[in-house]
């Protein structure tokens, strides 16, 4: 079996989670497999996030979000 580190940037670039004012939200569309990690990250804040780049993540919302 492969295992490989799931990052926060991996799951954002595949949609399973976006980032709403600041906050992480999960898609409720992932995978069972995916449940445990989505639910630890959802609802926490994302330092990234900024006034400024929030056109950034509208783009990600309509475009990758699942």
């Amino acid at each position: 079996m492969n295992l490989r580190p799931i990052g926060c940037d991996a799951l954002y670039e595949a949609g399973w989670v976006t980032v709403d004012d600041g906050v992480v939200k999960a898609a409720s569309t992932a995978p069972p497999v995916l449940s445990d990690v989505l639910g630890g990250l959802s609802g926490t804040k994302c330092t990234y996030w900024v006034p400024a780049r929030e056109s950034y993540f509208i783009w990600h919302r309509g475009n990758r979000f699942k």
